[in-house]
């Protein structure tokens, strides 16, 4: 007799699926109860419990049942494979839910401030959301989002005040005709790749897809002060310098 032997009743409450998804799983072929009682009654065991768990992971995938089925009566499927493939979607979930909060937390801090979210406001956070989502993956997303908190509101302040500044005098220098291989220029390329790598953490995956966000959205790149001669400048200014954002 096997060692722990539940009714259907106890397999529902222990892992938390109704009674009716069970008996649905019976009806389909996925999960028979394997043991009988000398009184004919069917009970589930430590094994009907392990291809649960393996059924209920499968679903998690979002795996058609009969794909599950075929998979649950394969020998040779890897259950390790299953679980890290499951574990993946998990991570991928939570980075994104991370993510919402930091676009909900700025939301909520320019409001915290006396401001009005306009409806101009709230495009604009719908806009960078799915820009955001489009051109960073998820653990990129968290990425960056570790690397603000570190900083801190101060910080980001600091940081935002750098870029600033930074930008004005890349202009200047553009304005003024300063050749991209001139100590002032040379200077302002390697602050600016010193501040790139503040927000991507000198990752090679996150600075281009940095890169191609801008490159695909020059509207963006226009809005913080940086048209293409300034762009142009600060490119041929890091050549000059040997700096790179990685």
């Amino acid at each position: 007799m096997p060692a722990s032997l539940y009714t259907i009743g106890e397999m529902a409450r222990r892992s938390g699926l109704t009674v009716r998804a069970l008996h649905h799983y019976d009806a389909l072929g996925l999960l028979h109860p394997s043991h009988r009682t000398d009184a004919g009654h069917r009970r589930y065991t430590d094994g009907d419990v392990a291809r649960l768990r393996r059924l209920t992971s499968l679903r998690a995938l979002g795996l058609p049942l009969d794909r599950i089925g075929a998979l649950l009566d394969d020998p040779g499927a890897d259950p390790v494979a299953e679980l890290e493939a499951q574990e993946a979607r998990v991570r991928a979930e939570i980075a994104h839910g991370e993510a919402l909060l930091v676009r909900l937390r700025g939301l909520a801090g320019l409001l915290r401030n006396g401001h009005v979210a306009s409806t101009d406001d709230l495009f604009h956070l719908i806009h960078l959301t799915t820009m955001y989502e489009k051109y960073y993956t998820p653990e990129q997303l968290a990425a960056i989002k570790q690397r603000g908190e570190a900083l801190g509101p101060e910080g980001l302040r600091q940081s935002q005040e750098a870029w600033a500044a930074l930008i004005a005098r890349a202009q200047a220098a553009v304005a003024a005709g300063t050749p991209p291989e001139a100590p002032e220029a040379k200077a302002i390329a390697r602050e600016w790749a010193e501040l790139v790598r503040g927000f991507t953490g000198g990752d090679p995956g996150t600075t281009q897809n940095l890169k191609r966000l801008y490159d695909e959205n020059p509207d963006l790149a226009r809005s913080n002060g940086m048209d293409p001669a300034l762009m142009r400048f600060v490119g041929q200014a890091m050549e000059a310098a040997g700096v790179s954002f990685t």
